[in-house]
């Protein structure tokens, strides 16, 4: 695990985080994004109150599996409040029967 300290009016703030992650990403609304190549995605306000998390897990073409981010998340959008965070889809573990070959 990593930490970083965060700022935020006066006081620091240690921040744990499981390994790797990409930079923090900071919206115009002070809410801080964080993406993890684990495909958890992390969001807290800017004096680190958790505001949402959620892990990109799915199921492709009946493959289970996580879309993993791979770049630092981008923030734009008309109000400079929407992540953009690029992914691909990682299997759990595939057979070839599973993506059709025999």
């Amino acid at each position: 695990n990593r930490s970083s300290d965060l700022t935020s009016c006066g006081r620091s703030i240690k921040i744990v985080y499981p390994n790797p992650v990409f930079s923090m990403t900071l919206s115009d609304s002070d809410t801080v994004f964080l993406a993890f190549q684990s495909g958890l995605l992390y969001t807290f306000d800017i004096d680190a109150i958790p505001t949402a998390s959620i892990k990109l897990r799915a199921q492709v073409d009946g493959v289970n599996g996580t879309f993993v981010p791979y770049a630092t998340p981008a923030v734009g959008g008309p109000t400079g409040d929407t992540f953009y965070i690029l992914t691909h889809f990682q299997p759990d573990s595939v057979t070839l029967t599973q993506v059709g070959h025999r």
